[in-house]
């Protein structure tokens, strides 16, 4: 089954989500509606790398001024960084796009039912 990438999503995005589904296809693991789910991770992982590309730019800092004071504040950016990766790790983990999550994922494979009359 091919699965295209949604229009909406930005070049870096598209490229993200070229990845994941290589990764994804040979599990079998995809439904249609999962398609959803999947992009919203390539545009959380996009904003993840774009953060902190402009968190790289500028040290991590920024400068607040407040009437004639000046204060180093950590940057907005930092902070959008750290809740788009939270996000994407949230998705990512029901797709075992991580390796933690793929291994409790292989651990669901190997159990073997018990029957409890036996």
């Amino acid at each position: 089954m091919t699965y295209r990438c949604p229009v909406e999503l930005s070049d870096s995005a598209k490229k993200i989500w070229k990845t994941v589904i290589k990764e994804l296809r040979p599990s079998q693991v995809i439904t249609i509606v999962d398609l959803y789910s999947i992009a919203a991770y390539c545009i959380e992982m996009d904003l993840y790398f774009n953060c902190i590309a402009k968190v790289a730019e500028k040290s991590g800092v920024t400068i607040l001024i407040q009437g004639k004071q000046e204060m180093e504040i950590v940057s907005p950016y930092y902070k959008n960084a750290k809740t788009a990766l939270a996000n994407a790790k949230s998705i990512g983990d029901r797709f075992g796009l991580n390796l933690l999550s793929r291994q409790k994922m292989k651990l669901g494979e190997d159990k073997e039912e018990v029957d409890i009359l036996d």
